[in-house]
């Protein structure tokens, strides 16, 4: 009898160890770059200011039905301009928020009028 077929071949070699690793670190170090990048790039906070500012904007206009044209400057150089269009049945607002010359986020809404 053969004594290599007795043998019992567990475990892994060095081979597949250093594949896996390989594979592994594939995934992991893009996945980390970008979640460093979302945490140390202002970008994602600037996003999310700039929405809160607009629906609240948005809100506001629409409540206290203030239907006119509007810029407001706001601190950290934050532009929020509103535009109103009114037609025979129609309200149309858009809120843009713009740093300097560079437009973050636009909001549009379309309303019936009831008058």
């Amino acid at each position: 009898m053969n004594v290599r077929f007795l043998r019992a071949e567990d475990g892994y070699t060095l081979l597949e160890t250093v594949v896996s690793l390989a594979l592994f670190l594939s995934v992991l170090i893009p996945t980390g770059v970008l979640i460093g990048n979302m945490f140390l790039d202002d970008r994602s906070d600037q996003l999310q200011r700039s929405l809160h500012e607009c629906e609240s904007e948005m809100t506001r206009v629409i409540t206290e039905k203030d239907f006119t044209n509007g810029t407001k400057s706001l601190g950290s150089h934050l532009i929020i301009e509103r535009t109103v269009i009114k037609t025979d049945k129609l309200i149309e607002i858009e809120v843009t928020s713009r740093r300097s010359d560079k437009e973050i986020l636009r909001l549009h809404k379309t309303l019936l009028s009831t008058q």
